[in-house]
């Protein structure tokens, strides 16, 4: 009972979506993001709580980037012995250490979906309003 219910509700998203047509239409509104006061170790813990791959943050010129548990992972791992004192380290400390942040592709609310589709990659498309606010994330999931 419970598989058909969920094959219902996939069946009526799918419906439904089909007249979704902006990136506003499929987005995840107000994304967790990570802040460069907070440490490793809350950033890894986020990451972990809730599945992410990616964590988007604001860097201090004002643009946006994204954290990767990739990147996280290495930077952790990469030196024996260091481990703990890396995950004391603030986001943006480990970022003067080597810590690897990826630029995200970006699109606005009322992007039509073929462009969003056109830029999407293995990283998640963050929706920015006009003043470069983080309104909104988007993966390759949020599409299917």
């Amino acid at each position: 009972l419970a598989r058909h219910a969920q094959e219902l509700a996939l069946i009526m998203e799918d419906a439904l979506m089909t007249s979704a047509r902006t990136a506003g239409d499929f987005m995840v509104p107000n994304p967790v993001c990570a802040d460069l006061w907070q440490p490793l170790s809350a950033i890894r813990r986020t990451l972990l709580v809730n599945a992410f791959s990616f964590l988007p943050f604001r860097v201090k010129s004002g643009g946006w980037r994204l954290i990767s548990d990739q990147s996280l992972v290495k930077f952790l791992r990469g030196m024996k012995g260091e481990r703990d004192d890396r995950l004391l380290m603030t986001l943006d400390e480990a970022l003067g250490c080597g810590l690897r942040a990826t630029t995200p592709t970006t699109c606005e609310l009322a992007d039509p979906l073929s462009t969003i589709v056109d830029k999407l990659s293995d990283k998640p498309c963050l929706v920015l309003s006009k003043d470069k606010k983080l309104i909104g994330i988007i993966t390759g999931f949020d599409l299917l």
